[in-house]
């Protein structure tokens, strides 16, 4: 299993073992499907969990991608570990502006929806292409596939973004 999103909202009701508490359902969730485990991907960037919950926990990191972002894994039985697949390589696939996305994230759909009801898409030629599947997402060109900017093969945003930081980079990257 893997946890795509973990959020307590609003700040007040932080800290008083709500995540744990998802994070106990999760596990519950994994052994009662005889799942091997549970995963998540961390970072102390912008819109990602942070990895001393999942630490705490008893997850154990199993890998990273040099760019801040960490696999952490709970073992339920003796199953393979998951690995960081090699989304670096996917990168120069993707000439032009792309977004790539998934539906997981209520946020990032929304947000695609508000670009291709603007003429921000057909200005600048921009391709949007969503993950519908598990392999799609797994050969994403970045480690977490929710949402993917990409221009001419260098990624500017592998994570959610409102509008406002999507013109930003647009803007630093002479697109607008």
């Amino acid at each position: 299993m893997f946890i795509h999103c973990i959020y307590i909202y609003p700040n007040e009701n932080k800290n008083q073992g709500l995540g744990t508490l998802l994070i106990d359902e999760c596990i519950a969730d994994a052994k009662q499907n005889n799942y091997n485990g549970v995963a998540v991907i961390t970072s102390s960037r912008a819109f990602m969990a942070e990895s001393g919950l999942f630490l705490k926990y008893g997850f154990l990191a199993t890998g990273n991608d040099g760019t801040g972002n960490e696999l952490l894994v709970f073992k339920l039985n003796g199953g393979p570990v998951p690995v960081i697949n090699d989304w670096k390589s996917q990168l120069p696939k993707y000439q032009g502006l792309h977004i790539v996305y998934t539906r997981q994230c209520p946020w990032v759909a929304r947000m695609v929806e508000e670009i291709r009801e603007s003429d921000l898409q057909k200005r600048l030629n921009l391709k949007i292409t969503e993950l519908k599947t598990p392999l799609e997402a797994q050969n994403a060109p970045a480690l977490y596939s929710t949402f993917v900017l990409i221009n001419n093969g260098k990624l500017l945003a592998d994570r959610y973004i409102s509008l406002t930081r999507l013109n930003n980079i647009l803007r630093k990257e002479k697109l607008i």
